[in-house]
């Protein structure tokens, strides 16, 4: 897909994990969760995979015909999505769930290596009250320039 198709994204996904929990946003809806006992013990490339995938089975039926940018700052996890080709066993399984969600409910993404406070914000909050609160807040208030660095 040239690149010039990309220059105006349907959606923009921000995702990120914390050695505890992983959390995500995509317009005005988030998740955040601490990771099952599974994951606890996988390397962070491998949680900040799980991420996006959980995000692509969340919005994936909302994602239909779209094409979504995946914000991560993770560079495996980047060059996963992008070149598919993980040395990892356990990444290449992530990916294959990946490329069966956007199969499934027919999306394109592309990932990009940027980091995004929200995201952040998410991994690490896990009082959910609070987080909605602050979640809102941080929504309304902060200008894109502000949610995320390259």
């Amino acid at each position: 897909m040239s690149e010039n198709v990309w220059s105006h994204p349907d959606a923009i996904n921000a995702g990120d994990a914390h050695p505890l929990a992983g959390g995500s946003y995509v317009e005005d809806e988030y998740w955040s969760r601490t990771f099952p006992d599974f994951i606890m013990d996988e390397p962070i490339h491998i949680k900040e995979m799980h991420v996006v995938v959980t995000s692509a089975k969340i919005w994936g039926p909302r994602w239909s015909r779209k094409q979504i940018v995946i914000y991560c700052d993770n560079d495996t996890c980047c060059d996963t999505i992008t070149y598919q080709k993980p040395k990892d066993p356990r990444l290449q399984i992530l990916l294959r769930t990946l490329l069966f969600f956007q199969c499934k409910y027919t999306f394109f993404i592309k990932a990009e290596k940027i980091s995004c406070s929200v995201a952040d914000f998410l991994s690490r909050c896990q009082d959910h009250d609070r987080l909605a609160v602050s979640y809102t807040h941080l929504r309304a208030h902060e200008t894109p320039e502000h949610l995320v660095w390259r």
